[in-house]
């Protein structure tokens, strides 16, 4: 019997049901606090985990009497900390020289590789998008703050409030009924630069144990800054609404979705 392959398959095991917990907890965490606040009551948490595996390896370091663990020595560490934030932030390839000049042309075209440098001239459409990235957010997030306040006029359980603290685009509206939660979904793609002639319709997604209806005209596919909404076919039958690259869309987005379950006699407005 190999110890080791026992006991690095149990520690590969434990790693997968803390990682898998990990996402239970987070989606049931999620709905009492910002997305800020959660991230940095995780990173807390990972410190106040390590700290005392730290102090372990350092006692018996101590005790074997080894120099080298119990003081890494300068250099080494920062080249190490350097390698991990290389490998962590961009790809790097080392090789012979033919097979690198292989990899620049796959990468870009022939004759090019890599001379056209590291960003494959993307610099200006990333800095363009840095610039105009403030404007978006913000019309994104005053069109989530009116869908939840019109949808909280017309009777509706709504989360996040017009009035609280916001920490992402999305407005989630408590609707009721899957045939509401559809029919939301046709408006928003009514809306839509692309596509709008389709009718979005529930279907079995992989991952998923409700069927989910999405609806999302996007000029890039699984753009969330979007214009967008999707929901699980289930109790209580809430749909998430997010995104519009300008305020003028999310309120056209809006309207639409109204527009549609009033056609239908979903809603009434006195």
């Amino acid at each position: 019997m190999d110890v080791k392959k026992i006991r690095s398959s149990l520690l590969l095991l434990l790693t997968a049901i803390i990682w898998g917990v990990a996402f239970v907890s987070q989606s049931e965490g999620m709905q009492h606090m910002g997305a800020f606040t959660f991230s940095a009551a995780r990173s807390i948490l990972g410190c106040v985990v390590l700290l005392p595996v730290i102090a372990v390896i350092r006692v018996r370091a101590k005790k074997s009497g080894d120099e080298s663990k119990r003081k890494l020595p300068l250099k080494p560490t920062l080249l190490g900390g350097l390698c991990c934030g290389l490998a962590l932030t961009g790809g790097y390839v080392a090789g012979r020289q033919d097979l690198i000049d292989k990899i620049q042309y796959r990468m870009t075209c022939p004759g090019i590789g890599g001379e056209c440098g590291l960003t494959f001239g993307q610099t200006r459409a990333m800095f363009q998008g840095m610039f105009l990235a403030p404007k978006v957010v913000n019309g994104a997030v005053k069109g989530s703050v009116l869908c939840g306040r019109a949808y909280e006029k017309l009777g509706y359980e709504i989360c996040p409030k017009p009035e609280d603290t916001r920490s992402d685009i999305i407005q989630a509206i408590r609707l009721g009924s899957p045939e509401a939660v559809v029919t939301f979904c046709e408006g928003i793609q009514a809306a839509a630069p692309i596509d709008a002639h389709v009718a979005p319709i529930p279907w079995d997604m992989p991952g998923y144990e409700s069927q989910v209806v999405m609806a999302a005209g996007a000029f890039v596919q699984g753009s969330s800054i979007e214009l967008s909404a999707d929901a699980p076919i289930r109790p209580p039958y809430n749909v998430y609404f997010q995104g519009g690259l300008t305020y003028e869309h999310s309120k056209f987005g809006v309207i639409k979705s109204i527009d549609a379950l009033l056609k239908k006699n979903l809603i009434t407005i006195k």
